[in-house]
């Protein structure tokens, strides 16, 4: 017996489809259908009112000119939508303010900065031992100053070494770590059918994956050069170098040796990882993570402010919408599509889903299947408690060192994907006219996005939360995406406070939407000398932490 055919990605919305495409009726290129369709509200073809939920930043770091793009695209859109068709849109942003990248960057920082100080704190001790040990307190307050200035020169060349050392081994253990990585995906690329889209997305995957271990074996070439130098300065890490720094500053002379900024404009972020696995575990300050966000929000907003994009009319942030979250997982769960784990943990069951006649995968259904892509953005994707391979987190449960809440299933937090489903129902209501984001979130976090808030509504009959789905192209660097994991990035802060051409914001912005567009001919001249546009009297000066 044959099996029913597939449920279709999209149909058109109540009303029907008016009379096809011509000048002067709104059409949308839509990816649930890859074409271009005449637009109808969920109200009807007389209706005016729009709600409209686009994916915001992930506040973990500064935003980009890839970012800047994105939502550069959709304000014109909006625009056109509000002042030229006359449309009343409910314009509704997430601001993603709890999410493992967040959780990661703003913990690593913390530990950094505990670790810079550990290391201080020990050298200083050491080279005051040294220096009472050697000398005394005798010879008048000029001795007492070149003493100081010579236990001072001995500690930071200390702590030089002693760093260069603990990142020597962590930049090792990444190169290894990444090694592995990009060579599991190359073989993915490889294995994949040689017609399908799914093989393009690898072999994509597997040039990002390829880029991020260049990254770490020139950090690893660069920590072994700068330590080389040292050490033919004399600076070998050990006894002699802190004997050298001292002479150095007690001659009066500029020391030359290595230092901890040195070691960590290198290595940094392999710094950072080693000491996360070591250390993560026992932080438990959560008012860290709050604030790391709400840092990079404010420089966010003053970045788009200054390029003149309109601000939404509702920002939602994770951590205001918590008990909408618990509600939103508990209703899947309560429809039989999603299951929570003996861990605590609560996943979406996407087989279930697929037997109660919904279709998994609508925005790129080549990606649906792929581990490498569906993993794409979420730490432990691979978990054992999970029934299938393609299942994810709806509620993760807490870990020590991350920010947590309580729900039915114990503690925890929120998965990536299930925050947008559920603060833009709670915004918007039960279906979205519109819903917009970047290329690279199709799949996984679009599909999911769409899956758990069908499952959601199954027993009101929703087979489309989402009516037209706006996707913009990224802006690619040699070739790769430009992109805060791949570190290929200039910001739009640099640009503005730099210069930047007139004719490269016309390329970046007014590109075709859905295409990708190359800025490194403009991105190379990002910060230069002042060429035609002058720093934005708009933004102000970089925000505090």
């Amino acid at each position: 017996m044959a099996s029913p055919p597939p449920p279709p990605r999209w149909h058109p919305p109540e009303g029907g489809l008016p009379e096809p495409p011509h000048a002067g009726r709104l059409c949308l290129y839509n990816s649930l259908v890859d074409d271009k369709v005449p637009f109808v509200p969920q109200g009807g073809p007389a209706s005016k009112r729009i709600t409209w939920y686009a994916c915001g930043p992930t506040v973990y770091d500064s935003a980009h000119m890839g970012h800047a793009r994105n939502y550069v695209t959709f304000d014109v859109l909006r625009r056109v939508m509000e002042d030229y068709f006359g449309y009343n849109v409910l314009y509704v942003m997430n601001v993603t303010d709890v999410d493992d990248k967040i959780i990661l960057r703003a913990r690593r920082a913390h530990l950094v900065e505990a670790w810079r100080a550990e290391l201080s704190a020990a050298a200083q001790a050491a080279a005051a031992t040294a220096s009472s040990v050697n000398g005394g307190a005798d010879g008048g307050a000029a001795a007492t100053t070149t003493r100081a200035a010579a236990e001072a020169a001995a500690a930071e060349a200390a702590a030089g070494a002693a760093a260069a050392a603990y990142a020597t081994e962590a930049v090792a253990s990444a190169a290894a770590r990444q090694a592995k990585k990009a060579e599991e995906i190359l073989a993915q690329a490889a294995a994949a059918p040689a017609d399908g889209r799914a093989k393009a997305d690898l072999a994509t995957a597997a040039k990002n994956e390829a880029h991020k271990l260049a990254r770490v074996e020139q950090a690893a070439a660069q920590l072994a050069a700068i330590v080389a130098s040292a050490a033919a300065a004399g600076d070998g890490g050990d006894g002699a170098a802190v004997a050298a720094a001292a002479a150095a500053a007690t001659a009066g002379a500029s020391p030359s040796f290595l230092t901890v900024d040195a070691v960590m404009a290198v290595a940094g972020d392999q710094v950072a990882e080693r000491l996360d696995a070591e250390r993560g575990a026992a932080v438990r300050d959560q008012a860290i993570y709050r604030a790391h966000a709400a840092r990079y929000e404010r420089e966010f907003f003053e970045d788009t402010d200054a390029l003149g994009v309109r601000r939404p009319d509702v920002t939602t942030r994770v951590c205001e919408h918590i008990p909408e979250v618990v509600s939103y997982v508990a209703a899947i769960v309560a429809q039989g599509m999603a299951y929570a784990s003996p861990g605590g943990s609560v996943y979406f069951d996407v087989a279930a889903f697929r037997a109660k006649g919904h279709a998994y995968g609508k925005c790129k259904p080549s990606a649906v299947g792929v581990a490498a892509l569906a993993s794409e953005g979420e730490a432990d994707f691979a978990s054992a408690e999970k029934r299938g391979a393609a299942d994810f987190a709806l509620w993760k449960a807490s870990r020590p060192g991350e920010p947590a809440w309580p729900s039915p299933w114990g503690s925890g937090r929120p998965g990536w994907h299930i925050e947008c489903s559920a603060m833009a129902s709670a915004v918007c209501g039960a279906r979205l006219d519109v819903h917009s984001g970047g290329e690279d979130l199709k799949f996984p976090h679009h599909d999911n996005e769409l899956a758990q808030a069908e499952a959601h509504g199954h027993a009101d009959g929703c087979a489309q939360w989402v009516n037209y789905f706006l996707h913009s192209g990224h802006l690619e660097i040699e070739g790769l995406k430009m992109s805060k994991s791949l570190k290929n990035f200039v910001t739009i802060r640099c640009v503005f406070l730099g210069s930047f051409p007139r004719l490269g914001f016309f390329f970046f912005f007014f590109s075709t939407r859905r295409g990708d567009c190359s800025g490194l001919a403009f991105v190379r001249r990002a910060c230069a000398p002042p060429l035609f546009l002058p720093p934005s009297p708009l933004l102000p000066p970089p925000s505090s932490p």
